[in-house]
């Protein structure tokens, strides 16, 4: 065989090769995106367990403070919670949880912990619990969104996700998108 035949030989395969890396790497971050996306479903074995489930589950025209118990804040320091977002510059907003009094502990999460001033976030979009969130950012991607403005909620919790109240008020920051 003559060096230019190898040669040619060898770039079609080349080719090949690297045809087939693009693939895998393209389909394999398809089904990716493909999973992150898609619906859990849950399967019942009988009509009272889905009638239990929807009822321990069904928060649509439930006030947002009804998920969870409330727990009165039984400090000096009463937490305070703002809320801030920016777009994001690919897609969706950067949600901003401004505290003061308060330690995100997600080590200590769903623990049966009430320790004041500490806890979570819970994320809620139009009404719909969303995320837990342990830090103080926190990406909203374009697809929890509706068009035509989106309420935008973020509840503090203690550790054992009840909601921290002031005087039975929950302590929330909200903001409109």
């Amino acid at each position: 065989m003559d060096f230019e035949k190898f040669r040619e030989n060898l770039i079609n395969v080349l080719i090949v090769l690297v045809t087939g890396v693009l693939f895998f790497y393209v389909g394999s971050s398809y089904e990716a995106s493909r999973h992150e996306s898609q619906e859990h479903s849950v399967v019942f074995h009988n009509n009272d367990d889905a009638q239990n489930f929807e009822d321990e589950h069904k928060t649509e025209g439930k006030d947002d403070s009804m998920v969870h118990d409330k727990v009165e804040v039984d400090s000096e320091l009463v937490p305070k919670v703002e809320v801030e977002l920016t777009e994001d510059l690919k897609s969706g907003y950067n949600l901003k949880i401004i505290t003061e009094n308060f330690t995100f502990t997600p080590d200590k999460a769903s623990m049966d912990d009430q320790t004041q001033n500490e806890g979570h976030a819970h994320l809620f979009i139009n009404g719909e619990k969303i995320a837990r969130i342990y830090s103080t950012h926190f990406h909203i991607d374009d697809s929890l969104l509706v068009e035509g403005g989106n309420e935008v909620k973020v509840t503090l919790n203690a550790n054992d996700h009840s909601q921290w109240a002031v005087d039975g008020e929950v302590l929330e920051g909200t903001i409109d998108i």
